[in-house]
């Protein structure tokens, strides 16, 4: 059925409607200990369409050029007609631009439909619905992070019941509990909007403490990496307290990244080649074409970043536009962004500002696969958007996951500038000591709290890892000492002419 439907709205529309009975599925093999057929219900309670995405940019692989050029030329012009069916303001033009796109859309789709016929193997791919085992998932965990402790826990919130799967590269267990969902939104709402009193810190804790004594203490999950298959509104776990009396963060114990769903995990990053490109690009626009407050020293952030890359390229001013982060992003390895972003829980479409024009996430539906394996949106709410039932909150920073982009960190919220900068810079400088994402992440959180001991959650869990862990490795000592022993060679060999052609 899922298939057979082309519209958005409409896939959605039965995504919400078929919860239930995943609900019912995941309750039946909870009694009866079949914790494989529970892993299987909940990869299909979620994700679905980020996963059928990511094997439709797979399968694109499958076209010839001049095919994959007009399937970009569709899109581009659907994107271009709804921009002017948003600005139109007279009915009568906005009938017709409206019946424009709803003929370009069907032609469009019969497009779309002679190359399922004429590429089987597009198709074959393109319609992938194998999930991933649990089994695979344990694989993963044992093979990702070797000896080091690692966990991955898959939550589902029910009507009736909600549940959770924790699984280890040896053993996997569904608890069953009551839960009210409410309660994961309200706190994020609350560090969101606190003034930072010791009352609201008091709070803080109190309700981070109750959270955590449902969702976190039953499952005994041993301290080291934990990934999180959230269900519903993004929450920073980090921010728990097992205590409601002081400070004891998850933070502390735990090297906390999250998913969309284990099947994005599982799904094999595109073999990418950087040398010779850049493996480092940024964008710090600092003025915008519009009302948005000005961010005055993001350019220099990004400079200080952008030093431990040999290889880097950064756009600043007037120069970081949304064209040209279009055409670079996408080949260099780390893709750095310093800007202003838009999301809230309603039908606002989320969009990420550059220094001439805003880019919204349905125009990322036009670009090609992204060859960066690690996007840093160090802009506002880029976690934010729309919750659809059984898919997940639809973000920007899930907008770039469908870009096939295997790593995203994230804001949850609209955080000080000042607490922004310093915690990004800090993440640059443990990621480059060889650490895993998440553990990058993690110490430079917990270095921020040394620096400021009074900083509550507001100030530093709000940026949150999405996706894969795995440590990149900076080539720039490599690359340097090739260079010297390239340079040596050089004036070696021109030594050793001069030489003999003296000897002559």
């Amino acid at each position: 059925m899922r298939q057979e439907h082309t519209g958005t709205l409409s896939k959605y529309f039965w995504r919400n409607k078929t919860r239930s009975l995943y609900e019912n599925a995941i309750e039946t093999c909870y009694l009866l200990r079949d914790y494989e057929k529970a892993y299987y219900f909940m990869e299909k309670s979620r994700a679905v369409m980020l996963n059928d995405k990511l094997n439709e940019l797979g399968a694109k692989q499958k076209l010839n050029e001049t095919d994959q050029e007009k399937e970009r030329d569709f899109q581009r012009k659907i994107i271009e007609l709804n921009t002017k069916i948003e600005a139109e303001t007279k009915a009568t033009e906005k009938e017709k631009l409206n019946s424009q796109l709803f003929d370009l859309q069907e032609q469009q789709e019969r497009f779309v439909k002679s190359l399922e016929t004429k590429y089987p193997a597009y198709y074959q791919l393109k319609y992938n619905t194998q999930i991933g085992t649990l089994k695979q998932m344990q694989a993963y965990l044992k093979t990702n992070f070797k000896d080091k402790n690692a966990n991955m826990v898959s939550y589902f919130f029910g009507d009736s019941a909600s549940y959770a799967m924790v699984i280890s590269p040896t053993k996997a267990e569904v608890k069953q509990f009551k839960y009210d969902v409410a309660q994961n939104q309200e706190f994020v709402n609350f560090l969101a909007t606190n003034q930072g009193t010791k009352a609201d810190f008091a709070r803080i804790l109190s309700m981070g403490s109750v959270i955590y004594q449902k969702l976190i203490k039953p499952l005994n999950i041993p301290k080291g990496h934990l990934i999180i298959s959230q269900d519903g509104v993004f929450m920073p776990f980090e921010a728990l307290s097992s205590s409601a009396a002081s400070a004891q963060y998850l933070l502390k114990d735990y090297a906390i990244s999250y998913t969309y769903s284990g099947q994005f995990l599982l799904k094999k990053a595109v073999e990418t080649k950087f040398w010779p490109n850049q493996s480092f690009v940024g964008f710090a626009p600092v003025e915008f074409n519009n009302q948005l407050n000005s961010l005055k020293t993001s350019d220099l952030t990004l400079g200080n970043v952008a030093k431990n890359y040999w290889f880097s390229n950064t756009f600043t001013g007037k120069v970081a536009t949304k064209a040209k982060f279009l055409q670079q992003a996408k080949d260099h390895k780390i893709v750095q962004i310093f800007t202003h972003a838009f999301a809230d829980s309603l039908d606002t479409e989320p969009k990420i500002y550059f220094a001439d024009d805003a880019l919204k996430i349905s125009e990322l539906n036009a670009e090609d696969q992204f060859n960066t394996q690690l996007l840093v949106l160090s802009a506002c709410k880029t976690g934010v958007g729309k919750l659809a039932k059984g898919e997940g909150v639809l973000s920007l920073a899930r907008g770039f996951s469908m870009l096939g982009i295997p790593a995203t960190i994230t804001s949850l919220w609209s955080v000080e500038d000042k607490n922004t900068y310093q915690l990004t810079e800090l993440f640059y400088i443990y990621l480059n000591q060889g650490l895993s994402k998440d553990e990058a992440l993690q110490k430079a959180k917990l270095e921020f709290l040394e620096l400021h001991p009074n900083a509550g959650p507001t100030d530093w869990a709000c940026m949150v890892l999405v996706g894969q862990t795995l440590q990149l490795n900076n080539n720039t000592p490599v690359l340097l000492v090739l260079s010297v022993i390239f340079v040596i060679s050089i004036i070696a060999g021109g030594l050793y002419f001069d030489r003999n052609r003296r000897a002559a």
